[in-house]
């Protein structure tokens, strides 16, 4: 053989020329075996082990007759180092015959994996790179028995044990095979897995990118697995965490390099997160945060190079986030932990806040991951104080250094801390208030105002500076002060001086913008005035002119508390005067809104039970608007008539709470004068005495003097100090009396301050009971016209609804109505212009034969100076509720919308069809967008630059339409140019979708969730309704607490009805408002309340019937018991969730606010805030624990704090057993079928029935 001579060597060279397919047949199959094994004795003949694969190679059936001698022949190949002749045979046969090699895959892994450790050291890599990276390659693009993954993952183990540099690359290419691992079954080897990634801690390389990379690879892939299979964490917990104390050990220690290489730092950033969160505890907090300070104390004085810096604070910055995700996972951390943090925290906020070039520094990066979470899991006053010297250096960095960053990170703890510890936020009240006054920083402002009462004497100290300073900002600084102005006037309104007052009213009179902001200045105002009415004798003129020229309720409100506390003061005079600038305001055709309408005849009642007889005498004003139903009520007050039993019990209450008032309120101007006037006799008393004691003091010197040598002086000097005695008791008399006369005046003062509370209860009152009242139609005719149209005729109000267009649901539910033509002619006046709407109504009158009504319409009309024209270019016609704003550009698309909106029972204005143009176009579209209830802005990127859609949404913005913006393609929110600052206030529908191949334009989802944003505002015409959208509103959820009707068989057995159609509560008990993009999770919510007995009522089960849902809605928040908030960032922007939180905060409701998602800070930012301030959340974020399949996040824990609240709130359910059955419910009409219309199954009855019980709503 070659290996034994030369001249052999020669010949095998020379054959190898000449016949290079020498060993391609053999005659003897046993031979094959023969050549294999000679070719591996050494020393090895390379032309010999060269002709031998070329042939295997070749020949396919020669391999697999010899299939299971391969994997011997690379082995012996591999321990005796001859790496690339084993390359040979596994590249060049088997991988080239892998197909046919699936026999001996499981025997060449388990040979390389015996084989592998035994490699000498010096060639390891070199077996990887040749040998392992190839086989590898081939496995993890192949297909493979995955009965294998078991051997793969020890082979993994195996390659990575080698340590050596190209072993990681090979192991991640194999542990990435796809859909091939049982990542639960192999949770345990996972310990070793990254036991021995962490060992490659020991290369020492240079460069930031290396192969080493792959570890961090793995380690990533590993942690993304282990999201899904929870036992790989606990598998992993262990050596992650004792690497990361490895790793993060004080860099400057001699023994330690290993974190300052970027594999390393790579691989700490991956098994952060394979540390188990829920092994996790306060000592190992402890040791990450002494390890982070060690850092930024060292990170001072290094001197590494800058790549070498990034590297490391890369990871300490990623250790510092985790240490935020575990103290959001502990909650509650010792004592000693927290004095950690600050110590850490106050450490890195000594270092500069910025690097050379202008980014944040690693001190101040690693300081924010943890500073964040710390204010939200402080339970007690002492652990919060321990941040204290926190906050006095991030305040001198903000005053001093002027960092403007650090407001915001003391806005962070304060806006979280201040509202669960406010005892110590009160300590810092004069450093917010200095900020808020001299430095114009409104961050504290949502804190402020729950401060007050803890200390108010800063807030007093400063009150002439915040009153100065309230109109010197911008929009957002006057309603801060405003805000802080209520705060103070609504517990101290006795503080506000005249001097203050004057100053309020002057800057008002120059005041150039909104009145949006002014609002809760106005309401200071106006718990000044109820106290003080005095002070506002000369400002009438400037609340008239926020009343008359910018609709202002909080202006009016203002007048409204000044003009009845004057009345309690002055009687009959200023009564009369009260009266008459109130039907002064009345009788304006313009200026005054519907809202302060109802309110002026509201106030008109109070100034009457406070004098009856001024009221009386004013009948003949009030009788002239006798067409409103609140007048209406306030003559039968006059007169003495009959009411309805809800109106004479807000009248009895309006009654019982005015005449208790009278009872304790004095006059209060007299009062305080005649206090002047007594302070002022007895400082003239007190100086006369002084005058007169020095006087008798000279005198009485002499006295002692003469009395030595005329003893009869005694006389005189005895009779001088009983006159001093004598005027010392008066002056003691008439001090109490001033003090008498004084408490007297404070406890008016007191009194005079329920006055507010009592007209806002009132208030909300009436508001309630106008909600069932109709003020659009003309006062001069509108009750006697609609008197006559509801009574039964061929020609009534019925007809006329027809010949507008109204639908038959429509007036099927005016008909259910008390007054029904009021509430059609309501309508027509709502969705046209004042004069077109009057000419229809008096054309069609004409046209039905109601002549007797048209005349009545006319001499009102013509009596108040106007005329009925004889024509106008108007079509007299009911328009449709939806209009569709749009550019050209997504015609076809929102052609192919209008479409689907009328099947569903939507009819819709759009300008395709529309004859005419230019001006004549125009008109039509004002008419269109008047005439709807709801405009839809189907927004692409040139809608923003269309004008005519820019004045669409303009019109419909100021004639208070309700807008749902559509995204028809992916964009910017919110739009760019004019329309963002209006866009910004809605919540848009994804309207586009990407993915589907069908021939709408939208998701499917996404178009029920726009039906559903309509049906608030509009009702379905059934009548539309194809057989595609039939009971489109009566939702179809599966799993559901449906309580199925009983009825009974042919053999008269009771039997339970089977069907999805959900009932509907009557009697419900608690409110969950939410925003549309978690109904899934709610709808969970309410399958748990329903399951735990409580009544529930959504809204999704409400959309049928003919009158809005915003009504249904109402009912639902005044009646309920409890209302749970499910707060997402969309949630705190959405109007409609906005208005439901208003409601129940001004209706005393318990709210509960249920944190679904993230919001930055608590409370909320926006409008909410003020609602959320004092109510502590419930947090279901869940970004760290793992959900079991099957289960949702009301499977949390937190949701036992939910069902406490409940308890408390609706303490008749008892939760212990869930409930198969409630009471109080009812199918929806709009889902029962003709022969179930005509026998109404009954109810099973089996739980107990509880009186007076409220609405559980699901909004």
């Amino acid at each position: 053989m070659s290996h034994q001579s030369r001249i052999w060597s020669d010949v095998v060279s020379k054959l190898a020329r000449q016949l290079p397919t020498v060993f391609d047949k053999y005659q003897n199959p046993s031979d094959t075996r023969i050549d294999l094994v000679e070719c591996v004795k050494e020393p090895i003949s390379n032309d010999y082990v060269a002709l031998l694969v070329k042939s295997y190679q070749r020949n396919v059936q020669l391999f697999k007759m010899n299939s299971s001698e391969i994997p011997i022949v690379i082995e012996k190949l591999l321990l005796i180092s001859e790496i690339d002749r084993a390359h040979d045979f596994l590249y060049k046969i088997i991988i080239e015959h892998f197909d046919s090699a699936t026999d001996i895959i499981e025997p060449l892994i388990r040979m390389l994996m015996r084989t592998c450790p035994m490699v000498n050291m010096d060639r390891r890599n070199e077996l990887c790179k040749q040998v392992i990276s190839s086989l590898v390659r081939k496995l993890g693009d192949s297909k493979c028995n995955k009965k294998l993954a078991p051997l793969f993952f020890d082979f993994i183990l195996v390659t990575l044990d080698l340590h050596v540099m190209e072993a990681p690359k090979c192991a991640e290419r194999l542990l990435k095979k796809p859909e091939f691992y049982p990542w639960k079954e192999l949770a345990p080897k996972f310990k070793d897995l990254v036991r021995l990634c962490v060992a490659y801690d020991t290369f020492e390389i240079k460069t930031y990118f290396s192969d080493l990379d792959s570890l961090s690879e793995i380690l990533e892939l590993v942690a993304n697995r282990a999201k899904a299979n929870a036992p790989i964490f606990r598998a992993t917990h262990d050596e992650a965490l004792e690497a990361i104390y490895r790793w993060s050990t004080a860099s400057t220690d001699n023994t330690s390099t290993k974190i300052r290489c970027a594999h390393v730092c790579k691989m700490g950033g991956q098994l952060l997160q394979l540390i188990d969160q829920k092994q996790v505890t306060a000592d190992i907090c402890s040791r990450l945060i002494k390890a982070l300070e060690q850092r930024v104390i060292d990170n001072e004085d290094e001197e590494w190079s800058e790549e070498t810096n990034q590297t490391m604070n890369s990871f300490f910055i990623k250790l510092a986030g985790q240490v935020g995700t575990y103290i959001e996972v502990l909650k509650n951390l010792p004592y000693e932990v927290h004095g950690q943090l600050a110590s850490f925290i106050l450490t890195a906020l000594k270092r500069p806040h910025q690097n050379e070039n202008g980014q944040m520094s690693f001190e101040y990066s690693a300081a924010m991951a943890v500073w964040f979470k710390i204010a939200q899991f402080l339970n007690n006053t002492a652990d919060a104080r321990l941040y204290e010297p926190c906050l006095k250096q991030l305040r001198s960095l903000a005053c001093d250094d002027e960092e403007t960053k650090a407001f915001d990170w003391s806005t962070t703890f304060w806006s979280i801390a201040g509202m669960k510890i406010p005892d110590m936020a009160a300590d810092h009240v004069e450093e917010f208030l200095s900020d808020l006054i001299d430095r114009k920083q409104t961050h504290m402002m949502a804190l402020l105002p729950t401060l007050y009462s803890k200390r108010p004497d800063p807030y007093h100290a400063r009150l002439d500076e915040l009153i100065d300073g309230m109109f010197s900002g911008d929009i957002s600084y006057v309603s801060s002060l405003g805000h802080l102005f209520w705060a103070i006037t609504k517990e101290h309104p006795e503080l506000i001086t005249e001097k203050q007052v004057n100053h309020i009213f002057a800057s008002l009179k120059d005041y150039n913008g909104t009145s949006h902001e002014l609002h809760l200045i106005f309401q200071g105002l106006g718990f000044v005035a109820n106290a003080q009415p005095h002070l506002f004798h000369n400002h009438q003129d400037v609340l008239l002119r926020f009343i008359l020229e910018q609709q202002n309720l909080s202006a009016y409100t203002c007048l409204q508390y000044y003009l009845v506390a004057s009345t309690i003061v002055d009687g009959e005079k200023r009564a009369n005067e009260a009266l008459t600038l109130f039907i002064d305001l009345l009788k304006r055709d313009s200026g005054i809104a519907n809202d302060i309408r109802k309110q002026i005849f509201y106030a008109c009642q109070s100034i009457g039970i406070i004098n009856k007889q001024a009221l009386e005498a004013k009948k003949a004003d009030f009788e002239a608007f006798n067409s409103q139903p609140e007048c209406r009520t306030l003559l039968d007050f006059i007169n003495g008539n009959k009411m309805s039993e809800e109106n004479q019990a807000a009248i009895s209450r309006n009654r019982e709470e005015i005449a208790q008032v009278e009872k304790r309120v004095v006059k209060t101007e007299k009062n305080v004068n005649m206090v002047t006037k007594v302070v002022q006799r007895q400082e003239l008393k007190m100086l006369k005495y002084q005058l007169e004691q020095q006087g008798s003091d000279a005198e009485f010197a002499d006295l002692s003097t003469s009395s030595e040598t005329n003893p009869s002086t005694n006389d005189v000097a005895i009779a001088w100090i009983d006159r001093i005695d004598s005027s010392l008791d008066t002056i003691v008399l008439e001090l109490q009396t001033v003090t008498n006369l004084s408490a007297r005046v404070d406890s008016v003062d007191t009194r005079l301050n329920d006055v507010t509370e009592q007209v806002q209860v009132q208030a909300k009152e009436i508001e309630r009971i106008d909600l069932k009242t109709l003020s659009y139609v003309p006062a001069e005719w509108g009750r006697q016209v609609s008197k006559l149209l509801n009574q039964r005729a061929d020609n009534d109000w019925r007809l006329l609804g027809k010949r507008f267009g109204y639908s038959t649901s429509e007036l099927r539910h005016w008909a259910l109505q008390s007054d029904p033509s009021m509430s059609l002619i309501n309508e027509w006046f709502v969705t046209h212009k004042t004069d077109e709407a009057t000419y229809g109504l008096v054309k069609m009158l004409d046209e039905i034969g109601r002549q007797d009504v048209a005349k009545i319409i006319r001499e009102a009309v013509a009596e108040a100076g106007e005329l009925i024209p004889d024509d106008m270019p108007f079509e007299i016609k009911r328009l449709p509720p939806i209009f569709l704003s749009y550019q050209w550009g997504c015609q076809k698309a929102v052609t192919t919308l209008k479409t689907h909106l009328e099947e569903a029972g939507y009819s819709c204005w759009m300008d395709i069809g529309q004859m005419g143009g230019g001006d004549k176009l125009f008109s039509k579209i004002d008419a269109g967008i008047r005439g709807a209830k709801v405009v839809i802005c189907c927004i692409n990127s040139a809608y923003s630059q269309s004008d005519n859609c820019l004045r669409e949404v303009h019109l419909s913005v100021s004639t208070g339409k309700q807008i749902i913006p559509l995204q028809m393609e992916k964009q910017t929110w919110p739009p760019e140019g004019a329309l963002g600052p209006i866009m910004s206030e809605y919540l848009f529908i994804r309207f586009y979708d990407r993915k589907s191949n069908s021939d709408n334009y939208w998701p499917a989802d996404r178009f029920t969730e726009l039906l559903g944003q309509i049906r608030y505002h509009v009702a379905p015409d059934p009548d539309m309704i194809s057989e595609r959208y039939k009971d489109w509103f009566v939702p179809h959820v599966d799993n559901l607490i449906f309580l199925q009707p009983t009825s009974h068989d042919k053999n008269g057995k009771q039997v339970e009805l089977k069907d999805d159609t959900p009932l509907v509560v009557i009697h419900p008990q608690v409110m969950i408002s939410y925003q549309w993009d978690r109904q899934t999770d709610i709808v969970a919510l309410y399958k748990r309340l329903t399951q735990l007995g409580y009544r529930c009522w959504l809204d999704i089960f409400q959309m049928g019937g003919g009158d809005s849902l915003f009504e249904k809605i109402d009912d639902g928040i005044r009646n309920a018991k409890c209302v749970l908030a499910c707060v997402t960032p969309k949630y705190t922007k959405s109007i409609n969730c906005r208005r439901e939180m208003s409601l129940a905060d001004a209706l005393n409701k318990t709210i509960v606010p249920l944190l679904l998602e993230d919001t930055n800070t608590w409370p909320p930012p926006g409008p909410m805030a003020l609602v959320f301030t004092e109510k502590p959340h419930i947090d279901f974020r869940h970004p760290n624990e793992n959900i079991p399949d099957g289960q949702d996040i009301w499977s949390l824990k937190q949701f036992d704090q939910v069902l406490a609240r409940l308890k408390i709130a609706v303490p008749e359910v008892q939760t212990e057993k869930p409930r198969k059955h409630l009471l109080d419910m009812k199918r929806p009409t709009t889902a029962l079928g003709q022969s179930e219309h005509k026998k109404r199954p009954t109810r099973v009855q089996s739980a107990p029935s509880v009186p007076q019980s409220r609405a559980c709503s699901i909004m």
